[in-house]
């Protein structure tokens, strides 16, 4: 007989209609399903909620207020497209000088230019 695989988001779906279903006590299903009462509880919540999916969830932060807006690392990239010998140093300066935005400090900067493609390994190590 093979083996019958279940997604965490089925064997969520099947515990909710049995707690519903009323066909055994909420303690005794999450024992059954190896759960604690609070992940039963907040299973069920999603369910009532009508959420529809009741999968893993993506950690990622609902909101990051530290994060750099897509204009400041646009103005961080023409900078450094316009200026190809210039680094994360000079950068902040030239920000800091315009003041037209929040200047990110310089590690920042450095790391927009290589999420960029903008700084290569071989020229970093050469730099130092």
């Amino acid at each position: 007989m093979p083996w019958k695989g279940k997604t965490v988001a089925q064997t969520q779906k099947e515990f909710v209609e049995r707690v519903l279903n009323h066909e055994a006590s909420k303690a005794a299903l999450c024992r059954e399903y190896g759960i604690s009462r609070p992940t039963g509880d907040k299973w069920l919540k999603r369910w009532q909620a009508g959420a529809g999916e009741l999968g893993d969830r993506s950690h990622l932060a609902f909101h990051m207020p530290n994060m750099i807006s897509p204009e400041v690392e646009g103005l961080v990239v023409s900078y450094r497209r316009n200026f190809p010998a210039i680094g994360a140093r000079k950068i902040h300066h030239l920000l800091g000088k315009a003041g037209d935005v929040a200047v990110p400090s310089v590690s920042t900067i450095n790391n927009i230019l290589k999420r960029n493609g903008l700084i290569s390994p071989a020229a970093s190590l050469a730099a130092t």
